[in-house]
């Protein structure tokens, strides 16, 4: 066989090899997340009026150290407890933790002891939980709000 016949033949078969493997694609496992154990972070508020008719604690902000502790069962429902540090503005008390995880989504509910309730909602690693909240009011201790939540794995 000539030279320009291997040629051909040469770029005929990388031709059939490459339009062979040309449709498949790879797609990675989605991967459920586990996030039970002890979270440490906080709650930052939106910027809030300061008009007290509509915000009694007069914050411009609310900020809060939260601790979740966190059961995550085989079928991804989460139960716990919140406990919730806010001095300055006395807003959340903490409570029990409902809620559920699906792959790295988290949905998170608190209902917490000064009659607010928590929605937590976000992405999960194994290490960090990022996302935001919303809480409605507390009675006529703080108005309804929401915020960024953001929670290292304590170790």
């Amino acid at each position: 066989m000539n030279t320009a016949a291997k040629i051909v033949l040469i770029g005929l078969i990388t031709g059939i090899l490459s339009s062979c493997t040309s449709g498949t694609t790879s797609t990675a496992a989605a991967v459920q997340v586990n996030i039970s154990g002890t979270w440490l972070g906080d709650f930052l508020s939106e910027l809030l009026s300061t008009d007290e008719d509509v915000n009694p604690t007069g914050a411009g902000r609310i900020s809060a150290k939260v601790t979740l502790t966190i059961n995550q069962d085989e079928e991804n429902k989460l139960t716990g407890i919140a406990n919730i540090s806010d001095p300055e503005t006395n807003c959340f008390a903490g409570g029990p933790i409902t809620g559920e995880i699906s792959q790295s989504t988290y949905t998170i509910t608190i209902d917490d002891g000064f009659g607010s309730d928590i929605t937590l909602t976000g992405q999960a690693t194994e290490t960090t939980l990022e996302g935001v909240y919303s809480a409605t009011a507390a009675g006529e201790r703080c108005p309804p709000h929401t915020g960024e939540a953001n929670f290292a794995k304590s170790t």
